[in-house]
């Protein structure tokens, strides 16, 4: 994977696990990134691919120093940066990071006889556009974007049908279980296309782009400003 997209930070992916194999989808909620004040404790959902052993470690000496840290997850993760428009994050971790007491999680397997790597998970959220999102003004809005996720592996039949159903019945559990966490109803950010990127960047074409979007999806977020953005999405840690 290649860090250049200004949608997508890869910096921190291991290119060793673009081919493994993926044994569970976990969606995961913690920690906080909205600039709300009364939303200071919200959490922040993103999905973990819990990754199956590297077969080139099955034929290592048991005895003999690893090479390498082998990852045991690779994090999708979608964060605004300076702006409320929002990049990809592709993350290799050597721990799940899962299981903490202020969080909460819900787990897919993926359909039984089909191998799923971490390559095709995001080649098919990249060709949904899935990295290209605007949070709300609130920066909230990473439930929606997690759900089209899962609706999109539920869709290409990687994952278990009423997926989608399942992680909406969970959503309702934890907003009773973790009122202070959760907002009800989540928050809604929007999905742009990818000309989005080149033309609001350019000083005169970004408000006819606004007009564009407002025709079209009858929606503008209050979090697009007509002003002109430096260049587009912001690439996190840049």
């Amino acid at each position: 994977m290649s860090s250049e997209s200004s949608t997508v930070y890869t910096k921190q992916f291991n290119p060793t696990d673009d081919g493994r194999a993926v044994s569970q989808i976990i969606v995961n909620a913690s920690g906080n990134i909205s600039t709300a004040q009364d939303l200071p404790d919200i959490w922040h959902w993103r999905l973990h691919l819990l990754l199956s052993p590297d077969p080139q470690d099955s034929d290592r000496n048991p005895n003999s120093t690893p090479t390498r840290i082998e990852s045991r997850s690779v994090v999708l993760d979608m964060i605004p940066a300076a702006s409320s428009t929002g990049t990809m994050c592709i993350t290799s971790k050597p721990t799940t990071e899962l299981h903490s007491p202020n969080s909460a999680e819900l787990a897919f397997a993926p359909i039984p006889d089909i191998t799923i790597t971490v390559r095709r998970i995001v080649d098919l959220f990249l060709s949904k556009g899935m990295d290209r999102y605007t949070y709300n003004d609130r920066y909230t809005g990473c439930v929606l974007w997690v759900r089209t996720g899962i609706e999109h592996l539920q869709d290409a039949g990687w994952v278990e049908r009423g997926a989608v159903e399942r992680l909406d019945a969970f959503y309702r559990e934890q907003t009773a279980l973790q009122p202070r966490n959760l907002e009800e109803p989540f928050g809604r950010g929007v999905f742009y296309g990818r000309w989005y990127v080149s033309v609001v960047s350019h000083p005169i074409a970004s408000l006819t782009f606004i007009s564009t979007l407002a025709c079209l999806q009858n929606y503008i977020p209050s979090s697009l400003d007509a002003s002109p953005q430096s260049g587009g999405a912001v690439v996190a840690g840049s």
